[in-house]
């Protein structure tokens, strides 16, 4: 339960690798309630609405983090979604490609240097 609310906090960073890890799942879980949706007629189209609403905010919330993790605002989110094409492709090269900053920001502590510091301990 504390990792799925963790999940949904805006606080915190996301590495490259977590952050595409959230990115998918939502969507594969879409995927699937889709295919279960279309062979199936006892599932209701409320549940695909209202895990598409979810998965929207899951997104959000994931880049935000993502955001975090190059110590910039999550407010940046808004100009990149709202300018078609140009902010799109900022958002795929800004979130997807880009290596976040190294040691702590305001966001909080780097997760890569945090992961290897606990494996070695």
């Amino acid at each position: 339960m504390f990792m799925f609310a963790q999940s949904l906090s805006i606080e915190g960073r996301l590495t490259r690798k977590h952050y595409g890890f959230y990115y998918l799942s939502p969507i594969l879980l879409l995927n699937v309630l889709l295919v279960m949706m279309h062979l199936s007629t006892s599932i209701s189209p409320t549940l695909h609405y209202f895990w598409f609403c979810f998965s929207g905010l899951f997104l959000i919330i994931a880049s935000i983090k993502r955001l975090h993790d190059r110590n910039k605002t999550g407010w940046w989110l808004l100009p990149m979604l709202l300018i078609p094409l140009v902010g799109w492709v900022w958002l795929i090269v800004e979130l997807g490609f880009m290596q976040g900053c190294r040691g702590s920001n305001s966001y909080g502590r780097d997760q890569r240097t945090y992961a290897k510091s606990t494996e070695i301990a």
